[in-house]
This record gives structure tokens, C-alpha cells and sequence, in this order.
């Protein structure tokens, strides 16, 4: 026990007398732009400056042009396929609604067929009741 708390007493005081803790670093000096001695070059720096933002900002505008357009693109291939897909959903629904009616009709026609024979059966059973008494 003793040992545990003489090594963290040790610890904080390595901590607290460290050079790291204490050390400070120099100041940044910040670079000073070169003055322009006379008026006419103030001029000519804020028209070159104009000029490069000029080109910066048509540099962008044909990116996002661009941009837009391969965004069309995509949404325009997108919606060709999604149409397609419908194109090609709506056909297996319509084919299926057909093999379901179509199953539907041969069901009816096997009802009256049974119904026809039980019609025959329940004939024969009255005639013969008819003939045996």
C-alpha cells in the first residue's frame, strides 16, 4: 500500500516539476506584407487581386456547371431506369393477372361441370326411386 501511494506522490511531483508542463513556446512573429511605396501600385495590387478573384470565381462556376450537369445526367439515367423497371413490373402484373383469371375461368368451368354431374346423379337417384317403389 505504502508502495502505491509513494509511487503516485512520486508521479505528480515528476508531473508538476516537468519541463513540459512549465515550458512555454516563443511567439509566432507574424510575417508583415510588403507596403507599396506609392498610390498608383496600391492600384495596380487591387486590380491584379480583382483579376485572380475574377478567375477563381469563373473557375468555380464552370465546376459546379459541370457538376450540374453530370447531376442531370445521372437523375436522367436514373428515371430511365426506374421507368423501365416499372415498364417491366407493370408487364409481370399483367401477365400474372392473366394466369389468374384464366385460372380462375378453368375453376368455374370445373364448378359447373361437377354441378352439371350432380345435377345427372341427383336425376338418376329420383328416377330410380321413382321406378323402384
Amino acid at each position: 500500500m505504502k508502495r502505491i501511494l509513494t509511487s503516485m506522490v512520486a508521479g505528480l511531483i515528476g508531473l508538476a516539476f516537468s519541463t513540459t508542463t512549465f515550458g512555454q513556446a516563443t511567439p509566432a512573429i507574424p510575417a508583415t506584407p510588403a507596403v507599396p511605396s506609392t498610390p498608383a501600385e496600391k492600384v495596380e495590387q487591387e486590380k491584379e487581386k480583382a483579376k485572380e478573384r475574377a478567375g477563381k470565381m469563373k473557375e468555380r462556376a464552370e465546376e459546379r456547371s459541370e457538376k450540374m450537369k453530370e447531376r442531370t445526367d445521372k437523375m436522367k439515367e436514373m428515371e430511365a431506369e426506374r421507368e423501365g423497371k416499372m415498364k417491366e413490373r407493370t408487364e409481370k402484373m399483367k401477365e400474372g393477372a392473366a394466369g389468374r383469371e384464366e385460372k380462375m375461368k378453368e375453376r368455374a368451368d370445373k364448378m359447373k361441370e361437377k354441378a352439371a354431374e350432380r345435377e345427372e346423379k341427383m336425376k338418376e337417384r329420383a328416377e330410380e326411386k321413382v321406378l323402384g317403389k
